[in-house]
């Protein structure tokens, strides 16, 4: 889904303020409807005011996604249709923000919502101070957050997850423009190479492909295989190479070990270039550990093979593996 961000206008004053009430009734729980209702006025015209800058999230059909208003400095409030939730479109929202301040940035969120407190804490806000009453003074309290300038979250804010159907038409176009980083190293024809719809698709389906995402678009991704009893085989890894060296590729192995280690696997494994310098030293360092020719089993030898026939120097491949009994350890 591409989100698209546009300052707000009139026309758009209607559907922000039943946004804003959706938005409300899914997420604010300590409210009833009567403070819902009696909120409604004040609202629309805050909404049809400008004390505050208000921008709106859609779609490329034009749909509203939700909504963020902006006033130097700070968040003065961030709706989302609760539809469209945990699909980066607030994240989005909130680096608008960022980008129309540059410098610190400060948002005030009710207590009772842990969800909204998260979700800040997770852009690298922190509570600097609380009030026992919002701003009219009634019995909600508010905790003040701020992320200072260059704190973390001012660089995109990514997501890693299990891939959705939607996410994998783009994979192919992701690992073709990390392969450019091997040109030095492999065949351009191996580089041209990617792996098929099919088989991301079934990956898809089965849980056993993570994607990176940022705004809601996916930026990297890790495709799992099963070739043998036990062991779960990393056969991609790819991180667009404009969102490279900011840990997007630590995240996702992670990701990938975390859930071999929960769902009872006892390895990962993953065949790697020996002497690029971004490809078993970077393994290592996850803990990953090369392995001899008496440790490979039939089915990593079998893709060594396989490799070696594409073009791929068998003396530059190295099959490595993570076990998940060390690591608990």
């Amino acid at each position: 889904m591409n989100v698209h961000v546009r300052r707000a206008v009139d026309a758009d004053r209607g559907a922000l303020l039943a946004l804003w009430e959706r938005s409300v009734r899914a997420t604010h729980h300590f409210l009833t409807d009567v403070d819902v209702v009696s909120l409604r006025p004040q609202v629309a015209a805050e909404l049809a005011g400008d004390a505050a800058e208000w921008w709106v999230a859609q779609d490329d059909a034009g749909a509203v996604l939700g909504f963020v208003g902006y006033s130097p400095g700070t968040v003065e409030g961030l709706f989302l249709d609760p539809a469209h939730r945990g699909r980066g479109v607030g994240r989005r929202l909130v680096a608008h923000a960022q980008r129309l301040g540059g410098g610190p940035l400060r948002v005030d969120v009710n207590e009772q919502n842990g969800d909204a407190r998260a979700f800040y804490e997770r852009l690298g806000f922190a509570v600097v101070s609380r009030s026992a009453t919002d701003g009219a003074g009634r019995p909600f309290p508010l905790l003040h957050m701020r992320r200072p300038q260059g704190g973390r979250g001012v660089e995109p804010a990514y997501e890693i997850a299990l891939a959705r159907a939607a996410d994998v038409a783009v994979l192919p176009d992701i690992e073709l423009a990390a392969a450019r980083l091997l040109a030095p190293y492999a065949p351009p024809e191996v580089l041209a190479t990617t792996t098929s719809l099919d088989d991301l698709g079934a990956a898809q389906a089965a849980g056993r492909l993570w994607v990176a995402r940022i705004d809601g678009a996916p930026v990297g991704f890790a495709h799992v295989t099963l070739r043998e009893r036990g062991v779960a085989h990393l056969a991609e890894l790819d991180v667009h190479p404009a969102h490279g060296r900011r840990g997007v590729g630590r995240r996702l192995v992670a990701a990938v070990c975390g859930w071999a280690a929960r769902a009872g696997y006892e390895a990962v494994s993953l065949t790697t270039f020996r002497d690029v310098p971004f490809n078993m030293p970077f393994y290592r360092s996850l803990g990953f550990e090369p392995l001899g020719d008496d440790g490979i089993g039939p089915a990593l030898a079998s893709m060594l093979e396989a490799e070696a026939r594409a073009g791929l120097a068998r003396e530059r491949r190295v099959a490595m593996r993570w076990r998940a009994s060390e690591q608990a350890s």
